[in-house]
């Protein structure tokens, strides 16, 4: 009985073999002379394969691309692999692969020999899918990237602003030097120019402050299928005609608590986009050839209802449980190799001609739908197109707005400025106190200046000024610190706050605190003036 036992346990323990390796989680192949000749079950998943004759009797790179992402010949690469695994030196790396399908996917690959005598050497095979966790790594480095980004673009804008701000006000004080003097009216028409110059130079700081999400938008209820048959209408009449755009609209689409005019520019900045890179494969710009040559160009944009739950925040750590909306839009373009993609939301970055592209388009879409408590996903794969899908949440229960909320109207009086004011003018930048202080002598005030928030505080005890101008950010005490004190020392102190931000909620929070306005910079003397009368004219 003992040798039948032994053959049985034998049997069972070849049985037991077989089940691991069909039932593993990762592909399993065995290969001979360089071609497959086993796998189990779990292959057909990763490789999109209906039957194991699909994947029998081929080569590795029978599913990989021809170039791996680093520009290296896949097969001369991989029989490299081959080779040091057959002379017994393990090997693991990660490969770029792709499905029966061709579409492509990431992969951990582990190369191992199995030598049994009498027989061929066999190389052991196990691959596993890694396009999650490449996803995650991206996003990861890509989330680390535009927050150092971020804390730089916004200490340039307001750098920057400060600098339009003296270039603005000096160009205003010439204009009126020349108006009251009769100077030559090139004058008029240089400073003109120049503060036309400065208004364009004001959009590149709003694009960066939307960018790093410090730009306020107006939220309210919107139904964003309207929204996206406006974008539809607007693109059809401008793009090209050879390009067809489609849409997908779900049943029953939830409302979103939404900027409108926002929500369209994402829309408008995302289609362009694939615009221009269907306009590419039409004229023959691709850096490959399109796998999806034979259908027409065509942007498609779809809206969906998502309930994301816990698993879908466990591969994307960013995004947040609950109802949300998600458009996509949809393009079978160029396409983007990894490089490209992991790098296509960045300030400044753009692949488009010089002269042709800022570089700022999907750095302000990724911040304005930050801002919106959303997130965007872009995938993409040279050859077969890109998608850009972004998620809003949604309400709870439909409601509609007829019109934009209007604001409860202010308590006021006005009564007439007589005579000259004293005005306190605390503002740290040199410039910028320089000019504001002429725009504020020109307007027939008396100023006073400081250049840190402890002497503003100090000034205001002094000289009793009627008014204060201050900026937010200043040394040895903050604006807030120094409107707090001046406020405990005079409750009805007028005071006019000023940043090179728009207003935000360190700016909201003074104007809660007692501050009468709030003035942006650059600004111009007539916004001075105004400013002065609006803050002189409240009780």
């Amino acid at each position: 009985m003992a040798p039948k036992e032994a053959m049985l346990g034998s049997e069972g323990e070849y049985n037991l073999y077989k089940a691991v390796f069909e039932h593993a989680h990762d592909a399993i192949f065995l290969m001979e002379r360089g071609v497959f000749t086993e796998c189990n079950l779990k292959t057909l998943e990763i490789f999109g394969c209906n039957t194991k004759d699909d994947i029998l009797g081929k080569t590795p790179f029978h599913f990989s691309s021809e170039l791996q992402p680093d520009g290296e010949y896949s097969e001369e690469k991989g029989k490299r692999f081959i080779k040091k695994a057959l002379e017994g030196e393990p090997q693991t790396f990660e490969w770029f692969h792709k499905r029966l399908n061709g579409e492509p996917f990431w992969a951990e690959v582990s190369l191992n020999r199995i030598y049994l005598a009498g027989e061929i050497p066999k190389v052991l095979a196990v691959v596993r899918d890694i396009s999650v966790r490449k996803t995650l790594e991206r996003q990861l480095a890509h989330a680390q990237r535009m927050e150092a980004i971020g804390v730089l673009a916004a200490g340039m804008a307001h750098d920057f602003n400060n600098m339009l701000g003296a270039i603005m006000g000096n160009l205003n004080l010439i204009s009126l030097t020349a108006e009251e003097q009769g100077k030559m009216e090139e004058i008029l028409k240089y400073s003109s120019a120049a503060e036309e110059v400065v208004m364009q130079a004001a959009q590149i700081t709003k694009r960066l402050l939307a960018f790093t999400r410090q730009t306020p938008i107006s939220l309210r209820h919107v139904d964003p299928v309207p929204v996206v048959e406006e974008t539809v209408e607007m693109l059809s009449r401008t793009i090209d005609r050879r390009i067809s755009i489609e849409t997908a609209i779900g049943e029953g689409i939830w409302e979103v608590r939404a900027d409108p005019s926002e929500l369209q520019h994402i829309l408008m900045n995302l289609c362009l986009n694939a615009k221009d890179t269907l306009m590419d494969r039409i004229e023959g710009r691709c850096a490959q050839e399109s796998h999806l040559s034979g259908a027409p160009p065509t942007i498609t944009i779809s809206v969906k209802n998502r309930i994301i739950d816990k698993g879908y925040c466990v591969n994307y750590p960013f995004a947040r449980t609950g109802r949300f909306v998600a458009i996509s839009i949809k393009d079978n373009g160029c396409g983007m190799d990894e490089t490209t993609l992991n790098r296509i939301f960045d300030p400044f970055f753009t692949t488009k001609e010089l002269g042709k592209g800022t570089g700022l388009g999907l750095a302000m879409v990724y911040g304005l739908v930050k801002q919106h408590k959303g997130w965007i996903i872009a995938n993409s794969s040279l050859g077969y197109g890109s998608i850009f899908t972004f998620y809003i949440p949604a309400l709870e229960g439909k409601k509609r707005e007829t019109g934009t909320p209007k604001e409860a109207p202010a308590t006021r009086k006005e009564r007439a400025i007589h005579g000259a004011l004293r005005i306190l003018l605390a503002e740290d930048e040199r410039v910028v106190r320089d000019v504001g202080r002429s725009m504020l002598e020109h307007l027939g005030h008396e100023v006073v200046t400081a250049d840190n928030g402890e002497d503003a505080v100090r000034l205001f005890k002094e000289t009793r000024p009627d008014l204060v101008f201050m900026d937010i950010t200043m040394p040895k005490l903050s604006g807030k610190e120094a409107l707090m004190l001046i406020l405990e020392h005079s409750p009805r102190a007028r005071v006019v706050i000023s940043s090179g931000h728009q207003l935000d909620r360190t700016g909201r929070e003074l104007l809660e605190m007692g501050a009468k306005l709030y003035l942006q910079k650059p600004y111009r003397i007539k916004e001075v003036k105004e400013a002065v009368e609006k803050a002189m004219g409240e009780d």
